[in-house]
């Protein structure tokens, strides 16, 4: 599969010029080696399927640096006169950063969630506006005798003595206010 056309976005992303792109071979030029056989089964279904297997497709490329990017492509076969298959036409997404950060927000959460889960002190976790309680963790829920899910129905009333429900009300406000 050789390359006719690229525009200066893929250009800019892969360090290659023009004249060292156009005519290579998209597979030996772009695909890191232990994905090839791969990527030859892929555009092989996509031909074949006129266009129909793998519309949308995520796979890594290289860079003339050797950085690994990470491109979701649209696909469509493009014809000839007589409807034979004569090639693909390829949009690329670079998501690159875009799957860096989901998993780092994902690694994130984790810890988060270790954290919360595994704390000694009862960490309950509410809506500023509402008061409502949205997470509780496993010592809190021990402390009030109630479960996660029976924790998310409440709010701040339910769970305070209605005399110290205005000192408590008042530290939502200053807490909302960043006091």
């Amino acid at each position: 599969m050789n390359i006719i056309a690229v525009n200066d976005f893929f250009l800019d992303i892969t360090g290659w010029s023009w004249d060292e792109v156009i005519g290579a071979n998209w597979i030996e030029k772009f695909i890191p080696v232990e994905l090839r056989d791969e990527m030859k089964r892929v555009l092989e279904e996509i031909i074949q399927s006129g266009g129909e297997a793998y519309p949308h497709y995520e796979n890594p490329i290289m860079t003339r640096k050797g950085e690994i990017r990470l491109i979701s492509w649209n696909n469509i076969v493009l014809r000839d006169m007589d409807g034979s298959v004569t090639g693909t036409s390829s949009i690329g997404e670079d998501i690159t950063e875009q799957v860096k950060a989901e998993e780092a927000l994902r690694d994130s959460e984790k810890k988060f969630r270790s954290i919360f889960d595994n704390a000694t002190d009862g960490i309950l976790l509410a809506d500023m506006e509402n008061k409502k309680f949205y997470m509780a963790n496993k010592t809190l829920c021990d402390m009030l005798g109630y479960t996660p899910e029976e924790i998310t129905k409440l709010d701040v009333m339910d769970i305070h003595p209605k005399d110290d429900l205005p000192y408590v009300i008042e530290q939502f406000e200053k807490q909302s206010k960043g006091e």
